[in-house]
């Protein structure tokens, strides 16, 4: 029953706060990693995110935060066309991580939709591809890679998906899609 003293209980130890959406400041580098490690109960995602810090290849790099502390973070890297490789203007998602205890109150969404706003509003990007779930992606215009004529290194299936951002993407922008190296570096 909702209402019950259950529900009162969980809601009252649910943290409480404004949630902020800002860019990663200089000192947030470990609180950052500290999000994506318990997130995802490893270091794979907190790796990620330091080396394409490290080389520069975050272009964006967005933190919710509570009171000045980080509760989640999600990054845009730029990614090349394997057949292509001079072309530009398409960026990948991810990692997107939130605090365990921060889970489930619309964090990672509004991570989402800050950085697909950025890649089209302030990188001029015409899409944004990522590996993830479908049924979460797709709320935010993400649809299969495939049906557009993309592929990537990671996965072919219905996870790698395409959000585009400024109409069909151009015929020579299809194929093989080729994150940073950073991926492949910190899942080795």
């Amino acid at each position: 029953v909702q209402g019950g003293p259950g529900d009162r209980a969980a809601e009252a130890a649910r943290p409480r706060g404004v949630v902020v959406i800002r860019g990663e400041r200089g000192g947030d580098a470990g609180a950052v990693e500290g999000v994506h490690r318990e997130a995802f109960g490893g270091e794979v995602e907190a790796k990620l995110v330091r080396l394409l810090r490290d080389r520069r290849e975050a272009t964006v790099s967005l933190v919710a935060a509570v009171d000045e502390q980080v509760v989640g973070h999600v990054v845009l890297s730029p990614v090349t066309f394997a057949e292509q490789a001079s072309l530009r203007g398409v960026m990948g998602l991810g990692p997107v991580g939130v605090l365990p205890a921060w889970q489930g109150q619309g964090i990672g969404a509004a991570l989402v939709r800050g950085a697909l706003s950025a890649a089209r509003d302030e990188l001029a990007a015409r899409a944004v591809v990522v590996l993830g779930d479908p049924a979460y992606y797709g709320r935010f215009g993400f649809e299969p890679g495939a049906a557009h004529g993309l592929s990537s290194d990671y996965g072919e299936g219905p996870e790698f998906m395409v959000a585009l951002l400024r109409g069909p993407l151009p015929a020579m922008w299809r194929g093989r899609v080729r994150y940073a190296a950073a991926f492949g570096e910190a899942m080795g």
